[in-house]
């Protein structure tokens, strides 16, 4: 594997199985999976912002270790993050442009579950 990006979505609520699924990594998580990535790295605990519950990271792996690490809310555009490919090299992901890009050729008759 070289790169993972996970985005919370619909699917994820889509079924029972789906969100028992997803509230089991919840649940192992409720801080979110960055702070058990990050912990072998780093002494002081990783604290969100209570107004930007949500985390956007990306992981360079080398030998010298680096994280780049942005909280957000709902509702807030998304910054641009690296997405590393080997420890040196990075493909930018224009994460907000893509997500609009994606919802303007989104079918509108699907929209409704999404927006409500």
């Amino acid at each position: 594997m070289i790169a993972v990006i996970e985005i919370v979505s619909p699917g994820n609520k889509g079924s029972a199985n789906a969100i028992k699924a997803f509230a089991r990594k919840t649940v192992r998580d409720p801080e979110g999976i960055h702070p058990v990535i990050w912990q072998p790295f780093r002494d002081e605990p990783f604290v969100l912002p209570a107004d930007k519950p949500l985390t956007l990271a990306s992981y360079s792996v080398g030998e010298e270790k680096a994280v780049y690490v942005e909280p957000v809310a709902v509702g807030d555009a998304l910054p641009d993050m690296p997405l590393f490919l080997s420890p040196e090299r990075y493909a930018p992901c224009p994460l907000d442009a893509a997500y609009r890009a994606t919802w303007a050729v989104f079918p509108v008759a699907l929209r409704g579950p999404l927006t409500a």
